[in-house]
């Protein structure tokens, strides 16, 4: 029983053999014959398949959050990439049309980077993909010779190829991770549309075996390494803002040569960039204001393609912001408002008559008129008075006392003692609060300012407000909401003349020739008023704003000049710029002695030739006067000798005659009445 039951299993153990070793020889026949169809054949993608490790570095080293893999392998070829779980991923099929590529990522993801297999990638269908999405990080697995023929790659593109080194894998180790041992990263950009692209290797990944791997990746930021703008050729906008920018006209096509600082800094860019540029001011001579939809100036010729920057300080705004794309910003501009210095705005007619008020000079006017009168009605009323002064020795005595001098006059009387005494001290009490407060004008530098913003200018109402026109601040006056600037831009800015100056020189002239507030940048003023003391800032500043270039909308060059003007702060090299071209010498070199100026003492020499003037006058009536007196008195004395003659001739002529005792004698022609004192012919 004991031995059929053995013979029993060793029948079944050896069934069992033969069926496992059938099985066996079945699957290695089934291995064989796959690997043999795999036999020179040129595999899907020998330089994907074994990049887990590059891309697990690179995902890593940007820390995306989301992966489309774009690509045309099989779904049992995409299983190695399923090693960059837990990372989150998405498979996407190349289309085979013209369609955009949809990279896809969930709403959580921040970053996105969109991989593309090559292997049998079409490059127009890449490039039409990747045409409208420049914003989006794109890692092309293959060779970049193939692309450049097709794609544009302007100078801000996010493409990097990665590039394999080391040729086929072999079928055995396509998915193993040392299958590559090297990676280069290139990037490939255009600084235009008509120059050669520039290629640059910018990083590589290698694996040292063990596990062990080393990336090499270049920073997120493009502009470090994109900084060669192979030559290009920018069209730029400017406009004279000293010492910021100096322009000159070099010829006839408007061309400009831009000096200041930062025109000597676009130089030192155009020589480290490797670019060249032509400048030029806007037509119509405005800075960029937006007026029902449409903006002017500099802004207006960059937002329709006239122009590629503006190397100008142009002030950074909000509106500005939504037209043109700002670059870093390299100075600030602070609008002050500018008045003549107290002691200049009172001008040639008051210099001499602001010490004292209406009231004070009518007292004056009063006394001059009463004291002569009363100084001589008292001489001639007092009987103890010897002295008799007339009205006209009475006002000259007056004016004597205002100019602090005697009198030769002697009073006897009380009364004329006590007047003259209260007259003199009148006049020396007057005299030193006239010449104190002049004095203290003249000597003492005080903020004597009728206002101090502009609030108190709209106040004051004698005061005209304006500002360069097309600046940037005329939009924040013509459309504020504020009230105050409303008023202001309606009551001071708009009415006729209008405030509104073509250039801050012909606002500084308006400002020293008239009751005229001029606002404008501080370091303009500065250069503009060196050395000059007659002009001073308002204490509150209005308005201050960062200012820079500014590119085209959706410009490339945007962030490479950015990076460069950076190094160019962070290097002290625009610093000293400024120093160079800013004046030395402070806003006013002498707050507290100043020269007395021919408009202080103007009044004096009006006086003076009014004087003359009328001392002329005066000459020239009483010579006119005793010519005419002369004349008079010539003819009445020739008449005189004349009636004589005459007389004498008619004596003579008598005594020829026989006239009798009675004096009568009558002729055939004429008869002659002879009385005394008178003579008569009938």
């Amino acid at each position: 029983m004991a031995d059929q039951s053995n013979r029993t299993h060793r029948a079944s153990l050896k069934t069992n053999t033969q069926v496992a070793l059938v099985v066996l020889v079945i699957l290695v026949v089934l291995v064989v014959a796959a690997n043999s169809r795999n036999v020179g054949r040129r595999p899907d993608a020998p330089t994907t398949l074994g990049m887990v490790a590059f891309l697990r570095d690179f995902v890593s080293h940007y820390r995306f959050d989301h992966v489309n893999i774009f690509t045309t392998l099989r779904e049992r070829d995409r299983l190695p990439l399923m090693a960059l779980q837990p990372l989150q991923m998405s498979f996407r099929k190349v289309p085979d049309d013209a369609t955009p590529w949809q990279e896809e990522a969930p709403s959580s993801a921040h970053k996105l980077l969109n991989i593309v297999l090559v292997d049998s990638v079409d490059w127009l269908l890449f490039a039409n993909a990747t045409r409208p999405q420049d914003g989006v990080n794109w890692l092309v697995i293959g060779e970049h010779v193939h692309a450049i023929e097709t794609l544009s790659l302007p100078l801000d593109n996010k493409v990097t190829f990665a590039e394999p080194q080391g040729g086929m894998l072999p079928v055995q180790t396509r998915a193993e991770m040392s299958a590559v041992s090297r990676v280069t990263l290139v990037e490939v950009y255009r600084a235009g549309p008509f120059v050669r692209p520039n290629v640059q290797v910018v990083g590589h990944w290698e694996s040292r075996g063990g596990g062990m791997t080393l990336l090499r990746a270049p920073a997120e930021d493009k502009s470090e390494r994109r900084f060669d703008l192979m030559g290009i050729e920018l069209r730029c906008l400017t406009h004279e803002w000293p010492p910021v920018t100096i322009n000159r006209l070099v010829d006839e096509s408007g061309s400009q040569e831009v000096t200041g600082w930062m025109g000597s800094a676009w130089d030192i860019l155009k020589e480290r960039l490797n670019f060249t540029s032509t400048c030029r001011r806007p037509r119509d001579e405005d800075w960029g204001t937006l007026t029902e939809g449409r903006w002017s100036g500099m802004v207006g010729e960059l937002v329709e393609g006239l122009a590629d920057v503006i190397m100008a300080p142009l002030d950074y705004t909000v509106a500005r912001s939504r037209a043109v794309d700002f670059v870093i910003p390299v100075a600030e501009v602070r609008y002050i408002m500018v008045v003549q210095r107290a002691h200049q705005l009172t001008g040639v007619w008051e210099s001499y008559t602001q010490e004292f008020g209406c009231r004070s000079w009518a007292a004056v006017v009063l006394f001059l008129v009463l004291c002569p009168c009363v100084l001589s009605l008292v001489s001639r009323s007092s009987p103890s008075e010897a002295t008799k002064v007339t009205l006209l020795d009475a006002v000259t005595c007056t004016l004597g006392f205002l100019g602090q001098q005697g009198t030769s006059l002697s009073f006897t009387s009380a009364p004329s003692r006590i007047f003259f005494l209260a007259s003199f001290v009148t006049t020396v009490l007057l005299y030193c609060h006239y010449t104190s407060a002049l004095f203290s004008s003249l000597a003492i530098t005080t903020d004597s300012q009728p206002f101090r913003d502009l609030r108190g200018i709209l106040e004051n109402g004698k005061y005209r407000f304006g500002f360069t026109e097309g600046i940037s601040v005329e939009n924040d006056f013509k459309d504020s909401s504020n009230y105050l600037y409303q008023q202001v831009w309606e009551r001071l800015v708009m009415p006729p003349p209008s405030g509104l100056m073509q250039d801050d020189g012909a606002g500084l002239a308006r400002v020293r020739r008239e009751k005229y507030v001029h606002m404008m940048d501080r370091t303009n003023l500065v250069y503009m008023t060196r050395g000059q003391c007659d002009l001073e800032m308002l204490p509150v500043p209005l308005f201050s704003y960062p200012s820079g270039m500014a590119f085209r909308r959706g410009s490339p060059y945007r962030e490479v000049f950015s990076r460069a003007l950076l190094i160019l702060m962070d290097s002290g090299v625009t610093k000293k710029l400024m120093d160079k071209w800013q004046p030395t010498a402070s806003f006013c070199q002498s707050l507290d002695i100043q020269p007395l100026t021919l408009t202080h003492v103007f009044t004096a020499f009006l006086l003076l030739g009014a004087g003359m003037l009328l001392s002329l006058s005066i000459l020239a009536g009483e010579a006119l006067y005793k010519n005419i007196q002369k004349g008079i008195s010539a003819k009445i004395s020739w008449r005189r000798e004349m009636e004589q003659r005459r007389d004498e001739r008619v004596e003579d002529y008598d005594r020829k005659e026989n006239i009798s005792s009675d004096g009568l004698r009558t002729s055939n022609r004429v008869t002659w009445v002879d009385r005394t004192g008178f003579k008569k012919r009938v």
